[in-house]
């Protein structure tokens, strides 16, 4: 029986993905600080763009949506770490990739069974601070973070990209 890191996804093929990604974006993990420090996190993506890929030119489609998930777990072990995703339609895991400074985004990285690549960047710029009426959190004027979860999906081959834009904030 083959190892597995990520659901359906060969450890060696994670291995491979994650020494490319190195090789590309060397990460140095120091002392964590900045968003790199945080734990957990709970996120809500309510404007989304998407493309409508008509056979000759893509209609870029921009809307509003409720998506709200947890990232837990965030460890940032040696070189790359591991956190986990807890939505309404089940969890996966993460790799995590950040430099741990100050001034450095965090970004979480979700290879798919079939080999898609899914990517939540929470960056160090402050957000405002959230009510529970206007996002639905349930974390009342805590400081929020700008973040992006970009999906990158194919249906019978089709490509059906989206981004997801909004914010996250400590959870605890």
């Amino acid at each position: 029986m083959r190892k597995t890191l990520l659901v359906g996804v060969p450890a060696s093929r994670i291995s491979l993905f994650a020494v490319t990604l190195l090789a590309v974006f060397p990460v140095v993990v120091m002392a964590q600080s900045g968003v790199s420090a945080i734990e957990s996190w709970k996120c809500t993506f309510p404007i989304t763009a998407s493309v409508d890929w008509i056979p000759e030119n893509p209609r870029p489609e921009i809307g509003q949506q409720e998506m709200v998930f947890n990232i837990v777990n965030v460890d940032l072990g040696e070189g790359f770490g591991t956190a986990r995703m807890i939505g309404n339609a089940g969890s996966t895991d993460f790799l995590v990739l950040t430099t741990g400074t100050d001034s450095a985004p965090i970004n979480f990285l979700e290879v798919t069974g079939a080999g898609m690549l899914n990517t939540v960047t929470i960056f160090p710029a402050v957000g405002p601070s959230l009510s529970v009426d206007r996002w639905g959190f349930d974390s009342l004027g805590k400081r929020s973070f700008k973040a992006t979860y970009s999906r990158h999906v194919a249906i019978l081959g089709d490509p059906l990209p989206s981004q997801q834009y909004g914010f996250c904030v400590p959870w605890e």
